[in-house]
């Protein structure tokens, strides 16, 4: 599926507004209960886990909650997470600071770091803390956080033909922290 295709809304979708944060995240619902939250790849081509981006996401997660809290009445509901990037689903934090020059954020410390990734598990682990079934539709790369977020769905797809997924943080020897490791034990079995 192509990124122009998922830009447009499906008939009977409407947006959310107050779950929305346009060129990073949008929230809508189709007639048949299912929110769709979007990960607009605009001021973010590669959905880094920057602080712009985990607010946006917790906006999200915020208006999901409020929506069934207020709006959604007893119908059906199920959240389905995607990216409109034809290459990546998430690509992670930014560990370099890379991404800040370029979404004109200052680069960042590793004391920075640890916090961004102090305000980020939060962020990844919201779909688990919702009352409906989750999904993440997965059509290109998840490294590092972009898999923790995509593990703490109940449910996940990915394309056959393109994308990986990785705990990037073995490949480079950085360690796991412990709520990382207990978000990945949602999917995967201890060796």
């Amino acid at each position: 599926m192509s990124s122009t295709t998922l830009k447009k809304l499906l008939p009977g979708e409407k947006l959310i507004p107050y779950g929305c944060t346009p060129g990073w995240v949008s929230l809508s619902r189709t007639e048949h209960g299912v929110y769709i939250l979007r990960m607009k790849a605009e001021a973010n081509p590669e959905n880094r886990w920057v602080p712009a981006f985990n607010a946006a996401m917790m906006k999200a997660f915020d208006g999901v909650e409020k929506h069934l809290e207020e709006e959604a009445g007893d119908t059906p509901a199920a959240l389905l997470s995607i990216s409109e990037s034809e290459k990546f689903f998430s690509n992670g934090i930014d560990p370099n600071g890379a991404y800040s020059k370029k979404l004109t954020l200052p680069r960042m410390s590793k004391i920075e770091m640890a916090e961004q990734a102090g305000l980020g598990m939060p962020a990844f682990a919201r779909p688990l803390q919702l009352p409906i079934p989750t999904v993440a539709a997965i059509n290109g790369h998840a490294f590092g956080a972009g898999m923790m977020y995509t593990s703490c769905h109940d449910y996940r797809f990915q394309r056959e033909d393109r994308g990986y997924q990785c705990a990037v943080e073995v490949e480079i020897g950085v360690g796991i922290p412990e709520p990382e490791m207990a978000m990945f034990g949602h999917i995967m079995s201890k060796p």
